[in-house]
């Protein structure tokens, strides 16, 4: 819907928009998100949307038993929630199931977890309810009774839980479940949890995308050949690069520096590195120190050590050139590890500066020191991004940085929006002549995409005289309303 307004009015809604935008933007990065449940009676795990579709008519409830035999405590159930990313969460609402006319859905005690696992093998625990999250109004046995008339029971309106944890995978895992029955009278109690809607919330900016490289290389200083990189950054965990160190008949493990090389494109913020072990049968590949560099000079000639392992990352056990030692064995990690970090720039590196070292066999005294990754993964803070072309009244694009002579702009723009912040945003071009700001236009439009393109937009530039600007701005939300991301400005100061 496309609004044009006054200037007075504009700078009405500009002072508006900069006041609501103290408060953070949250968005909920669950939305659309696949959510898997299981109860310790049935152990079989199911996929479903219908928690995180935004629609509260849709719900999921996992039954574990009517109460002629089962009871609340008797089993456990588990949501979890695969956000795809890693996020520093500092929120859920869990939305009651309301269409059961007696009792309620909503589980009395349980935990809200994260994790990077989705084994949670380890975790945070995000909230605690050891203690029961509402009162039923019947006992068990008042469940059993078929003639007994009931009441609806426990939260009938979302729930807030303020959180503050980081991790990829969310779980609520239910130790004291709810009961209800599809009847007032007449039914037995059903014993479960279940919600009509899950939401997970993180501030905007705080979703890590995973960054899509233009290039990589690998090197060591034993073979300064720069070799491509390519199975470094193609989404395989099969196949891998390697440098060469030497081998452990005259090498040592920390002779030589190996190096490999990321090109994002752009200078980017650099928030995790992931490393993919290149996993062998003997011995292995995995550095035991390092450093990931980040720099915006190809060169290296300066960059900043955004992450640095000085000491062993892992116990090798393998002695290194003896072939009548013990039978040479697997060492370092075999899974993905991660590492946060804080940086800006356009490459990264990692230099390994002690390595491990691969057998052939496991009683050959020979390694080869090789050390290998089978993918490097750069994630940085979610970015939204405005492109635009602008063209004079003659349809001619303007290549230079002036306004001058132009009395009709058109403006085409792309917005590069990775955020999943908000699937719809308003748009607004605003006129400034001599630094007061003369005209404005919005329209709210879809950016749900990764890449939107919009209507070219034509704006009149023959107000009085005096030097022109046009500023784009994107911004989100309704009641917090907020700038999603930078503004352009045209001519560039």
């Amino acid at each position: 819907m496309k609004r044009i307004i006054s200037a007075v009015l504009a700078i009405s809604l500009f002072v508006s928009m900069v006041v609501y935008a103290q408060e953070p933007v949250l968005m909920n990065v669950a939305k659309g998100k696949i959510v898997t449940h299981w109860s310790t009676r049935n152990a079989t795990p199911e996929d479903t949307m219908n928690l995180t579709d935004s629609l509260v008519n849709t719900n999921v409830f996992v039954n574990i038993g009517d109460t002629s035999w089962s009871h609340e405590e008797k089993y456990t159930v588990s949501f979890q929630i695969d956000l795809t990313q890693s996020c520093n969460v500092t929120g859920l609402t869990l939305t009651p199931i309301l269409d059961k006319p007696a009792g309620n859905c909503f589980p009395k005690r349980f935990q809200i977890q994260i994790s990077d696992d989705a084994s949670f093998t380890s975790y945070t625990v995000l909230h605690d309810q050891a203690e029961d999250y509402y009162t039923d109004l019947y006992t068990l046995d008042d469940w059993k009774n078929t003639n007994m008339q009931k009441e609806p029971t426990g939260p009938r309106t979302k729930q807030d839980f303020e959180v503050t944890g980081f991790g990829r995978y969310i779980r609520i895992y239910v130790t004291k479940n709810a009961t209800y029955a599809p009847e007032v009278v007449g039914q037995k109690g059903q014993c479960g949890s279940g919600f009509a809607e899950i939401e997970v919330w993180a501030p905007r900016g705080a979703v890590l995308t995973k960054c899509i490289p233009q290039d990589a290389k690998v090197w060591s200083e034993y073979k300064t050949d720069q070799l491509s990189g390519a199975s470094l950054i193609d989404n395989d965990y099969s196949t891998y690069n390697e440098t060469n160190c030497g081998d452990t008949s005259w090498a040592r493990a920390d002779q030589y520096k190996a190096f490999f090389l990321v090109d994002l494109g752009k200078s980017r913020e650099i928030a995790q590195v992931k490393l993919m072990p290149r996993v062998v049968p003997y011995g292995g590949t995995f550095p035991q120190q390092f450093e990931i560099q980040v720099s915006d000079d190809e060169d290296f000639a300066t960059y900043d050590v955004v992450y640095s392992q000085i000491t062993d990352y892992y116990e090798n056990t393998n002695i290194w050139k003896d072939s009548t030692s013990p039978a040479k064995i697997p060492v370092g990690p075999t899974t993905e590890q991660n590492f946060d970090v804080t940086g800006f720039g356009r490459y990264v590196r990692i230099c390994a500066t002690k390595h491990a070292a691969v057998y052939l066999a496991a009683g050959d005294g020979k390694g080869y020191i090789r050390t290998a990754f089978g993918e490097i993964s750069i994630y940085t803070t979610a970015v939204c991004e405005l492109e635009n072309t602008y063209y004079d009244q003659n349809g001619e694009e303007i290549t230079g940085n002036s306004l001058n002579g132009v009395t009709e702009l058109t403006v085409e723009t792309v917005i590069h929006n990775e955020t999943r912040a908000a699937d719809e945003g308003i748009l607004i071009y605003a006129i400034y002549n001599n630094g007061t700001m003369k005209h404005i236009e919005f329209e709210e439009i879809d950016i749900s995409a990764v890449r939107n393109e919009q209507e070219p937009k034509t704006l009149n530039l023959s107000f009085d005289g005096g030097e022109y600007e046009v500023r784009t701005f994107l911004w989100v939300g309704r009641d917090n309303i907020s700038p999603l991301c930078d503004s352009l400005v045209f001519p560039q100061k």
